[in-house]
């Protein structure tokens, strides 16, 4: 019975494997090609099929499915499955002992609709999704794929992207979808066509959705790789790699559970460049970026970093005030960095992305640790006309930051150290919290040009910088990534400033140190503890135009002029309100060895006259309303001349008060001779003067004085070529100079600093020019006042007809002398006068007397008027033809209005007259002679009684 059942299988057997071979076979292969074509909707060629009816194993050769453009979508030399026919038999599964293909090439596009071109291959029924879970197990015991080349080609974008996998080795050991099947193993070797390698090795629970593995990712190209994860980037990305180990064990079943960890993360050789277009283009480069491990826990939602590590950052860019083209590496093409319309673009992306995108994951329910950052070797070069040179180098770049995450809980450190244009060095130090923007950091600058913003300062100063540097140490505190507080030390070295084209040097300074600066913004308070300004070598000058060089520092403009106004507008607002604004305190300055220069090139003969040997010491300078700050300073004109200075003011109270006191002392007039001659037609050929200017300010009115004391003063002669101010300085002068040949004049000055027409400078020329209107206008008053009278005639009144000095006309002559005495400059000039006819009645009597007389009326007779003289004149009258009938009065009258009188006789009187007055002065007050000058009588001076007295420079 056996024997006959084993015979009946054996020939059931031979005739299943004799169909299998002459029926199944050739039918597959008659069928293959036309229904794989009609099921692929593509053309497919293929070569030998065989089914091994001993084995259940299918074969398939030299397959190939076409495209309808003709391109080959997939082709492979040969497909083997291996059924394992007993084991499906015996369980509910389908079992395959073993899956082959090799010399696999296959080529996977995205289209420009966005679609894959095997879009319609891997489209579901859903029906059919709906059945899947009635799916029967599947079990596969080995399988293993060649793939000589999987390309990928995107199309979508205008830049088409090209690459492929190659050389690919996958093999999957004990696949199965059971629940209870023991884990599969995948091993994955492929590398890119462009460059870069991939291994992998992992265990697979298909059922439980279970991955457990890692692998390695070496040396893969990026540059190809650039154009489809940026296509509207415009920059290039010349070159770069990335590799890195990694591991995962991940539960995919449901919401994704698990860990991923990569492990010596490093991209390196990274060099990326954009098209310049009329600029220096901008280049990135890095040496090497890596993190040494990166651990990312799904079911947490937490990540960590560890340490990154950047090294040598290379950065070339240019940057204008629109800012630093780099940004249009990363930006799309077309676009402007920190263009209005790239800012309205993105904002527009933002919210079309806000209104149609899917909710993302909230970031808080992430969090994130880094262990930190270090870059070590980075340099910047910046092309840029913001700076002198056109260049700005950051050599030497370091920085660093200690651990900090998300969500910030703690302070971190960090660190940032440069050169700059291999001069200056930058050193920041500190701890901050991010969440906050709270910050604290130690800045240490040393030596860094001024000169760089000299293109700044040139857009509205015509201003050079040729030289300075600037020191900083500082401590800053931030809040809200906003400064809050500084508190450190500034040092300014070696500046050096000119005015470009004329040659004029402005400014020269050794050195400034403010050793505590304190600036606290919330309360707006800045103090500079201790300023100390040392080596100034300044220069003011007068320029051929009557400007100073300092007003043509400052480019004036309508929109300056503008701008002026409003701040000047803010700035009254601001007073006038209650908001005392910023306060600024500066307790203690000063000025040490340095020099001012002054010159003036607007006369006809230039005038320099340098103040050396300046210090200056302030104290007390604060904004607050009841400060008061006091000035003290000494200086050195010509070498020689020295002068103080001495001051408080209360600059910010209201009204304002303080006072101030100037001495001046030996100071050389002759060096002054191109002010004199320019404007007072007087070259000084000597002269020495001392000045005292003392000033108090007192509820906003300047009360003050000006003594001037000049000595040996001598003037040259008068340059009839210069129109001069018009005043007679010469004849000041000579009046304002005493016996010891000293001018002391104290001239006295007010006003109000409210009146924007009030200067001191002005008001003391205004006092000067007035005092030498007064002095040559009223003389005698000034000669009055030396002898401590109020004032004095300059005429002389005598008796009519007579030359002797009245006790009245000794008295004034007194007065004259005694202060002529004391003004050895001045001479006196005797100009004799008659009065027509007081004078020439008194000497016609006289000359009627004299004619009486001869007639032998006795001098008794005629000044007691006797009758021997009463008829003795009225015989005169008879012989001269007067009417006897008349009054004798009318005929006395008449006799003496017909007595004949020569010039000689008033002339001699006139100068009886001055005679008298000078002998007085010479003989009884003790003036010199040759400084009493009479003039000649003249025939029209004929209407005073006296002599009139001028004063005269000698």
């Amino acid at each position: 019975m056996l024997r006959k059942v084993v015979k009946a299988l054996f020939w059931m057997y031979l005739v299943y494997a004799l169909l299998v071979i002459v029926v199944v076979n050739p039918a597959i292969n008659i069928v293959l090609e036309k229904r794989a074509s009609a099921f692929l909707n593509r053309t497919v060629t293929s070569g030998v099929a065989f089914i091994d009816p001993i084995t259940l194993s299918a074969t398939i050769h030299d397959f190939r499915v076409d495209e309808p453009t003709g391109n080959t979508l997939l082709e492979f030399d040969r497909f083997r499955v291996n059924a394992g026919l007993w084991r499906s038999l015996l369980r509910s599964e389908i079992a395959l002992q073993r899956i082959d293909i090799s010399g696999l090439s296959a080529q996977l596009i995205l289209l420009p609709d966005g679609s894959l071109n095997i879009t319609d291959l891997i489209t579901t029924d859903p029906s059919t999704e709906a059945e899947s879970g009635n799916a029967p197990v599947f079990f596969a015991d080995a399988i293993a794929i060649d793939v000589d080349r999987l390309g990928l080609r995107d199309q979508s974008s205008a830049a088409v992207f090209n690459n492929a996998l190659i050389d690919t080795q996958v093999k999957i050991d004990r696949l199965s979808t059971r629940t209870d099947a023991d884990p599969g193993t995948l091993s994955l070797s492929t590398a890119l066509e462009t460059g870069g390698s991939l291994t992998a090795t992992l265990e697979l629970q298909v059922a439980q959705g279970l991955i457990e593995g890692g692998g390695d990712i070496t040396s893969v190209a990026l540059s190809p790789w650039w154009p489809y994860l940026m296509p509207d980037v415009a920059s290039v990305l010349d070159s770069g790699a990335v590799g890195t180990s990694f591991s995962v064990d991940l539960e995919v079943v449901g919401e994704p559970k698990g860990e991923i960890a990569l492990s010596e993360l490093l991209f390196n050789n990274i060099a990326m460049q954009n098209d310049p277009v009329d600029r220096v283009a901008d280049r990135f480069a890095l040496a090497s970026f890596g993190i040494p491990s990166i651990a990312v826990d799904l079911a947490q939602r937490h990540v960590e970093l560890g340490l990154i590590d950047i090294d040598a950052l290379r950065i070339e860019t240019s940057a204008d005030r629109d800012g630093a083209t780099l940004a249009t590496l990363f930006m799309p093409s077309g676009e402007k960095a920190g263009g209005a319309d790239s800012a309205a673009d993105t904002k527009l992306q933002e919210d079309t992305m806000a209104n149609t995108a899917e909710p993302a994951q909230p970031l808080n329910e992430w969090s994130l640790a880094v262990a930190g950052w270090t870059l070590s070797e980075g340099d910047v070069q910046i092309t840029s006309p913001l700076v002198k040179g056109g260049h700005l180098h950051l050599g030497d770049i370091s920085s660093g930051k200690g651990s900090f995450g998300w969500p910030v809980s703690e302070r971190s450190p960090f660190s940032l150290g440069m050169t700059i244009n291999e001069t200056a060095t930058v050193d920041v130090t500190g701890d901050g919290l991010l969440s906050t923007g709270a910050f604290t950091a130690q800045i240490e600058i040393e030596a860094l040009p001024l000169t760089l913003a000299e293109p700044l300062v040139a857009e509205d100063y015509d201003l050079a910088l040729e030289s300075g540097d600037i020191s900083l140490s500082a401590e800053v505190d931030l809040k809200n990534y906003l400064p809050n507080t500084l508190n450190g030390r500034l040092e300014v070295e070696d500046l050096h400033m000119t005015i470009p084209g004329s040659g004029t040097e402005l400014l020269r300074l050794r050195s400034l140190r403010i050793e505590d600066v304190a600036l606290d913004a919330p309360a707006q308070s800045l103090v500079l503890g201790a300023v100390h300004l040392t080596g100034i070598e300044g220069s003011l000058v007068i320029l051929e135009d009557g400007t100073l060089n300092a007003n043509r520092i400052m480019r004036i403009t309508d929109e300056v002029v503008v701008s002026a106004g409003r701040y000047a507008e803010q700035k009254a607002e601001e007073f006038e309100s209650d908001d005392t604004g910023w306060r600024i305190q500066i307790p203690d300055a000063d000025i040490y060895d340095s020099r001012i220069a002054f010159r003036d090139e607007s006369l006809a003969v230039k005038f320099t006259a340098p103040i050396e040997e300046l210090y200056v010491e302030m104290t007390g300078f604060d904004t607050a309303t009841d400060s008061t700050v006091e000035v003290n300073g000494k200086g050195v004109i010509d070498g020689f001349a020295p002068v103080t200075l001495d001051g408080q003011l209360g600059h910010f109270s209201s009204p304002r008060n303080g006072f101030f006191e100037m001495t001046m002392r030996g100071v050389d007039l002759a060096r002054l001779t191109p002010y004199s001659a320019t404007y007072a037609g007087y070259p000084i050929e000597r002269g020495v003067m001392s000045v005292t200017l003392d000033y108090t300010l007192e509820n906003g009115g300047v009360n003050g004085s000006n003594n001037v004391i000049v000595e040996q003063l001598k003037l040259g002669d008068r340059d009839t070529g210069v129109e001069g101010t018009g005043l007679p300085i010469k004849a000041a002068v000579a009046l304002l100079t005493n016996a010891a040949g000293v001018i002391d004049i104290t001239l006295p000055v007010s006003g109000s600093v409210d009146d924007p027409s009030f200067g001191i400078a002005s008001a003391a020329a205004q006092a000067t020019a007035t005092l030498i209107t007064n002095v040559v206008a009223a003389p005698f008053k000034l000669l009055a006042s030396l002898v401590g009278e109020e004032d004095v005639p300059d005429q002389i009144r005598f008796v009519a007809g007579r030359a002797d000095l009245t006790p009245e006309a000794t008295a004034n002559l007194d007065v004259i002398t005694g202060g002529l005495l004391q003004r050895p400059k001045l001479a006196v000039r005797l100009v004799p006068s008659i009065d027509g006819i007081i004078d020439r009645e008194a000497l016609a009597r006289k000359a009627v007397a004299a004619e009486l007389e001869r007639r032998g009326i006795t001098a008794e007779a005629i000044k007691t008027r006797s009758l021997e003289w009463e008829t003795a004149m009225r015989t005169l009258a008879s012989e001269r033809g007067i009417d006897a009938t008349l009054p004798l009065s009318d005929q006395l009258d008449a006799v003496y209005g017909s007595q004949p009188l020569d010039d000689t006789v008033f002339q001699n009187l006139a100068s009886d007259r001055a005679a008298a007055i000078k002998a007085y002065m010479v003989n009884i007050d003790g003036f010199d002679p040759q400084r009493a000058v009479i003039d000649a009588w003249q025939s029209d001076n004929t209407d005073f009684l006296g002599v009139s007295l001028s004063v005269v420079a000698r």
